[in-house]
């Protein structure tokens, strides 16, 4: 099977970052042999039919500018292994964006994340609305995947996310540390007849975990590497310790949780705005 990075360029200050970080990703998954830059020219309203020359021009610029990035970060062993491609999206921006990832089904696209006190940015809008697996990189590039973090809530993507961390895995991943958390009101419901809800909970929740392992026993070397743990507080709060005590380079989590069918989950949400080391935003995994 032969998989697809697709790294968006806006030619801003995250562009390096964008694209160290989605050749250091395609390295490390054996499957990906291509790999896309493409940048979306946003507008959204059709423009005039005078403008359309002048568009055209900048289409080809752009193209070119592509081309030069894609010149400027090769060195042999990436020439022999990738193919590589450019695309500049011309036309309604969503509309078109969205075509393009459904043409090109990438694997995962790779994308900067700015933050900004008065706006959405642009990129949690594509997270939230573009159906693919996404790698979010702000300041730190992913140069490393020496220790890897996976938020388990136990939705429909726990499986997926658990699938993507065993393909990266497979090469130079030291440790594998997995985390569910349990915020009061999780167990607050319980009956006030059981005297212990916390313990109660803690089973249930290990119960869950080895039910979801037991799918990856014929990778054992996953198993082995990968470790678990539940923890009681606020889940922003506790995921933001996790990352920085288990120094985590690249941190893995589903897409939507258990409430939420489309879009993006309001936890994912908030870890992508506060969360600073690159973050693997996985909607599926299809292998």
């Amino acid at each position: 099977m032969s998989l697809t990075i697709a790294l968006a360029i806006d030619f801003k200050k995250l562009t390096p970052n964008v694209i160290t970080s989605g050749l250091f990703l395609a390295d490390h998954l054996p499957e990906v042999s291509n790999i896309i830059l493409f940048h979306a020219i946003e507008y959204f309203l059709t423009p005039p039919a005078y403008l359309q020359p002048y568009l055209e021009k900048e289409k080809q610029k752009l193209d070119q500018d592509l081309k030069e990035l894609v010149s400027s970060y090769l060195d042999e062993k990436f020439k022999k292994r990738f193919t590589f491609q450019t695309k500049v999206i011309l036309g309604n921006f969503w509309y078109s964006l969205t075509n393009f990832i459904e043409q090109v089904k990438p694997f995962v696209v790779v994308l900067g994340y700015v933050p900004h006190f008065l706006k959405v940015p642009t990129a949690e809008k594509m997270i939230e609305r573009l159906n693919c697996n996404f790698l979010v990189v702000k300041e730190t590039s992913l140069t490393k995947i020496q220790r890897l973090g996976c938020l388990i809530d136990f939705s429909e993507t726990s499986e997926s996310c658990l699938k993507m961390a065993s393909l990266l895995s497979k090469k130079n991943v030291l440790e594998i540390s997995s985390l569910n958390v349990i915020q009061p009101p999780d167990f607050l419901k319980k009956t006030v007849l059981n005297n212990d809800p916390i313990k109660e909970e803690l089973e249930q929740r290990y119960t869950l975990w080895n039910k979801l392992i037991a799918k990856f026993s014929d990778e054992q070397e996953f198993v082995q590497k990968i470790k678990f743990e539940v923890t009681v507080g606020n889940r922003l709060e506790k995921i933001e310790e996790f990352v920085k005590n288990q120094a985590i380079d690249l941190l893995i989590m589903g897409k939507k949780g258990k409430m939420v069918q489309k879009g993006l989950g309001s936890i994912a949400r908030e870890v992508v705005r506060r969360i600073e080391i690159p973050m693997l935003i996985v909607d599926q995994v299809f292998l």
